[in-house]
């Protein structure tokens, strides 16, 4: 019972593992051979404009705070 259960759970472990490196593998080839896919590009760009555009407002708000911060901190 308890070894059935400890089998069990190092069995998921490994599976997850083994899953996750699988993960990177083909994320890490995706970035060499996939990205340059014309049919990809059609995917990809929409989503370089939301993380970069849109993300912009966010940056400037953050910068203005963090310069704030240092000009309080050097007086």
């Amino acid at each position: 019972m308890i070894i059935t259960t400890i089998g069990r759970k190092t069995n998921n472990s490994l599976e997850a593992f083994g899953q996750f490196w699988m993960f990177c593998l083909r994320t890490t080839r995706w970035m060499f051979t996939g990205m340059f896919q014309y049919r990809n590009w059609r995917l990809v760009m929409p989503q370089l404009y939301e993380v970069g555009n849109r993300s912009l407002p966010v940056i400037a708000i953050t910068g203005t705070f963090v310069g704030m911060v240092l000009a309080v901190q050097a007086y």
